[in-house]
């Protein structure tokens, strides 16, 4: 009995030694994964030239505006295209930008509320609230203004609802592609009904404008 548990003192070391062993092998496989993880790559669809709203992605003309490029997988919406022939028969629901990885958002079948819309081009300084500067293509927000009664209290009126940013640009006029993160968005443009035209000048007269961006 003793000399059994002899055999068994020596091997217990052994195998903690062992699964001390595989930890840290798996962790060091953790470690470099992550270290990798910036530097991988992978082939996602891209527009090779600006794609307007409302354009019908054909085989015809796929290839004109659309290739398969290799980008930093740190760098590529979850969503993106990984095939160009999966946007054949869809429409580009919002303007797409040279240069900008292809998402499931920006193309689908056009609404029939979309066929009486206008772009409208906002300078941002006309707007209260921070999170206008993080506006992107095809980001959607509702627009509110905000003034005050007799009695100094808000009155908060939601002007436009659902609306689809179809540009943005820098200060200096440059377009911002989907995927910048850290430039401000000075001016963009957004599409909505005609008649809501008349509705969003007469807002800016004498309100305050905020801004709620959908997640």
């Amino acid at each position: 009995m003793q000399e059994k548990k002899g055999k068994m003192n020596k091997v217990w070391p052994v195998v903690l030694c062992l699964l001390l062993a595989g930890g840290v092998f798996v962790f060091l496989l953790k470690v470099e994964k992550r270290q990798l993880a910036p530097y991988e790559k992978c082939k996602v669809v891209v527009a090779v030239t600006q794609v307007a709203a409302k354009t019908e992605i054909t085989g015809d003309n796929l290839t004109k505006f659309f290739a398969v490029e290799e980008r930093y997988l740190s760098d590529t919406p979850q969503a993106a295209y990984l095939k160009a022939e999966d946007l054949v028969g869809q429409y580009v629901l919002t303007g797409i930008d040279e240069g900008s990885v292809v998402t499931k958002s920006m193309l689908g079948a056009l609404d029939e509320d979309r066929t009486d819309t206008v772009l409208l081009s906002v300078n941002m300084e006309n707007l209260e609230h921070s999170v206008a500067g993080t506006l992107r293509v095809g980001d959607r927000i509702d627009i509110y203004t905000v003034m005050l009664d007799e009695e100094k209290e808000p009155i908060v009126e939601k002007v436009l609802g659902n609306v689809t940013i179809e540009r943005s640009y820098t200060g200096a006029g440059a377009p911002i592609l989907k995927e910048d993160d850290s430039s401000i968005a000075k001016y963009i443009t957004i599409a909505v009904h005609k008649h809501e035209v008349e509705t969003f000048y007469r807002a800016l007269e004498n309100r305050r404008i905020e801004i709620v961006k959908h997640l």
